[in-house]
């Protein structure tokens, strides 16, 4: 993987504490809003091939076209934009998806039109549920046009696909794909419940996302902040992964690195702890026998053949099972 020195967080924190701090009396209803962005949005990283005008207007005839929905366009300043609508029509209850591109991330949030610059702002029950459909298919329509960007083996390897990828959150695929080298493939991601110690001990809290990816080149521990943003990536030890049975939740060491697993993922781990230490070849070959060993026969025919087709290797390469 690539560029895992996380820059990004702080550059943000320093902005939002400039805003929030700042006393432009003329510009203020701006930096309120910049700042609600910067505090609550969910974050994509997104390469050079990113266009925020084009981005507008796929949303906009993503809204119209897809949605059905109709929309009220609001530009604040030069470089922050929003559509406003009424997630359950008559103009009720009306929301904005506010999203600006700063420092190659994307930032995108929904929230009621009234609350545009209360930076603080949590959504109530009642009203995150009346919009979550809506909301959902906004979030996942702008990952994908993130993913899309890239060439097609990052695209394909970032999505969740396989038994090894137990869950996947709008926003972490564009996350991983922005760390991929040419050529290296996702083999497996799985949610940890809470990271007991790593090399930089880093400061990770309740609302973070911590979990493990495998790819063709090596593994890494990430953790990413309740919007998704990358707050520590750290290159496990080349040393074979060990995981410890307890009732609950297993232990798992990687090196010096250790965490705890979910109630529901712990014997994943068990199953690929081997893979660490292997080449790429005997870690692509290995995964596709745990998949037919252990996952649904369909899914892991069409886990070998996505496989088979970005390493350019004949499905003969791969195991078969009847």
């Amino acid at each position: 993987m690539k560029n895992l020195t996380v820059s990004h967080n702080s550059i943000k924190q320093s902005l939002l504490s400039s805003l929030i701090n700042s006393r432009d009396e003329e510009n203020q209803r701006y930096n309120n809003i910049k700042a609600s962005l910067l505090n609550n949005a969910s974050v994509f990283p997104v390469n050079e091939k990113f266009d925020i005008e084009a981005f507008k207007k796929d949303l906009k005839t993503f809204f119209d076209g897809t949605l059905k929905i109709k929309t009220e366009e609001e530009t604040f300043g030069d470089d922050i934009f929003a559509f406003s609508f009424s997630p359950v029509g008559f103009g009720l209850m009306k929301k904005s998806i506010v999203f600006m591109l700063y420092d190659f991330h994307l930032y995108i949030n929904d929230v009621p039109q009234k609350e545009i610059e209360n930076a603080n702002y949590t959504e109530n029950k009642i009203a995150g549920l009346l919009s979550m459909g809506k909301t959902e298919q906004i979030y996942a329509f702008a990952e994908d046009y993130v993913l899309g960007l890239y060439p097609q083996e990052i695209r394909e390897t970032a999505k969740p696909q396989g038994r090894y990828f137990l869950s996947g959150s709008d926003g972490m695929s564009a996350v991983l794909a922005s760390h991929l080298e040419e050529g290296e493939l996702v083999l497996a991601k799985l949610d940890i419940f809470r990271v007991e110690q790593s090399k930089s001990n880093a400061q990770i809290s309740e609302s973070d996302n911590a979990f493990y990816v495998l790819t063709t080149l090596g593994a890494y521990l990430f953790v990413l902040d309740r919007n998704f943003q990358e707050k520590y990536i750290e290159t496990l030890s080349f040393e074979q992964m060990k995981v410890y049975s307890r009732i609950g939740r297993d232990t798992v060491t990687a090196g010096t690195t250790k965490w705890v697993t979910n109630r529901d993922n712990d014997f994943l781990f068990d199953e690929i702890q081997l893979l660490n230490n292997k080449t790429q070849e005997e870690k692509l070959y290995e995964i596709s026998v745990l998949h037919f060993n252990n996952g649904e026969k369909d899914r892991a025919a069409i886990f070998a053949g996505v496989l088979a087709k970005l390493t350019k290797l004949p499905l003969t390469f791969l195991p078969l099972r009847s």
